[in-house]
């Protein structure tokens, strides 16, 4: 749990740095943070409703059939990031330091990474878990979290300060399927579980080359 925290916070720093030039102020990233964490709530709750919906998901299940497998991690993708987009919406709606197109994926990481270590503090108390497995997961799973939210990150933004109103459904979309992707391959018995990183580090390639872009775009003027 400790190397869990250390590597969020380390992941924190780093997207701080990335935004250095006109950086958020730390109190709205540790409330996005804290909202991450919280919202592991949410996803809780999503996923007892898709339960009692019959739509059961479970790690088994994305070891099965290909087509059941690939529903259920569409829809582990849909709780989470919908869970992690939920709880920035009200600093995205609400704060004025909200005004540049790059915040939303700093938010966006901010939440993930809430996200991944209270999901860790979870997993941790409520299964067993071989020590490399656990190390693995939490040295991984924050800047995974953190990269799977960046589009959805980014069409906040769009959709708030540019008014592109399809921006948002679209980023959601692409977090939706690439953490459905990323769960689908690590959870496949007949593939090594690097495969799986292939997902994030296409889009960590992606966030390399156009994050420097969008850091130097003017802040846009928030209406009261």
């Amino acid at each position: 749990m400790a190397v869990a925290v250390i590597s969020a916070a380390g992941w924190l720093l780093y997207f701080r740095w990335k935004d250095r030039a006109r950086p958020e102020p730390p109190w709205t990233m540790v409330a996005a943070v804290a909202g991450g964490a919280v919202a592991i709530l949410l996803s809780l709750l999503g996923y007892a409703f898709a339960t009692a919906a019959g739509a059961e998901t479970s790690w088994d299940l994305l070891q099965s059939g290909i087509v059941p497998a690939m529903k259920g991690a569409l829809q582990v993708g849909a709780v989470e990031e919908a869970s992690k987009l939920l709880a920035v919406l009200p600093i995205a709606l609400g704060s004025s330091h909200f005004d540049e197109v790059f915040d939303g994926i700093v938010y966006a990481a901010c939440s993930a990474l809430g996200f991944a270590t209270a999901e860790m503090w979870w997993l941790l108390s409520h299964g067993d878990f071989d020590l490399l497995i656990a190390l693995g997961k939490a040295v991984t799973g924050p800047i995974s979290h953190a990269l799977l939210a960046a589009p959805w990150g980014l069409g906040l933004s769009l959709t708030i300060l540019k008014k592109k109103r399809l921006a948002l459904p679209i980023g959601l979309a692409i977090s939706i399927v690439a953490h459905g992707g990323y769960d689908l391959l690590l959870a496949r018995p007949d593939l090594p579980p690097v495969v799986s990183a292939v997902v994030v580090l296409a889009i960590w390639v992606w966030f390399l080359w156009y994050s420097p872009r969008l850091a130097r775009l003017a802040p846009v003027a928030r209406a009261p």
